[in-house]
């Protein structure tokens, strides 16, 4: 349908929210339980990449390099902030080390991120590989990681994560961090 019967929610964003966060943080579970609360369209960009890309985000990595997934996620970060209404966008835990991108982020968007524990990380990082394998952790070259392992991958991505806007707990259930970013959004 298109039209009049459409469901919307009844208060739009203003802005774009996006959320970002470090290896662990599941934002996609994050973004997935926001949206489905508050009927907000989601943009999964990780997932955009895979689908514009035909391949895993590990399978893009080994193929073609990590760059490749920035370029793919540059340009799908453009199109989801303009292309109304403004919805929720899960960054990848990446996207914002592109300069270009955090500047992007801050003009047209609300940025939240959703904060683990480097103790956190390493926890559900190999928790995760143990489960479903290592398709989104290429860049381990298939050893699990450790505490030395994730720091390295975290310093570079400090920057972005200090410019968010709001600061989020992701140590809990992912419905408990998003009822948690909900309270932030939702008009007073």
């Amino acid at each position: 349908m298109s039209g009049y019967y459409d469901w919307a929610p009844s208060v739009p964003l203003s802005r774009p929210l996006v959320l970002t966060g470090f290896l662990g943080s599941k934002l996609g579970r994050v973004a997935n339980v926001l949206s489905g609360l508050t009927g907000y369209r989601l943009v999964d960009l990780p997932r955009g990449v895979e689908h514009r890309a035909g391949k895993t985000l590990g399978a893009l990595v080994v193929a073609e390099g990590i760059q490749a997934v920035a370029d793919h996620e540059t340009a799908l970060l453009k199109q989801a902030l303009r292309v109304p209404p403004a919805p929720i966008v899960a960054l990848g835990h990446r996207t914002l080390l592109e300069r270009s991108n955090r500047g992007l982020v801050s003009q047209e968007a609300t940025l939240v991120y959703v904060q683990v524990s480097l103790d956190t990380a390493v926890r559900r990082v190999r928790r995760d590989i143990g489960e479903n394998g290592a398709n989104h952790y290429a860049w381990f070259e298939g050893a699990l990681p450790d505490h030395n392992d994730l720091r390295r991958l975290y310093l570079p991505l400090k920057p972005g994560y200090e410019a968010a806007d709001h600061v989020v707990s992701g140590e809990d259930t992912a419905s408990k961090t998003a009822q948690a970013i909900l309270a932030l959004i939702q008009p007073t």
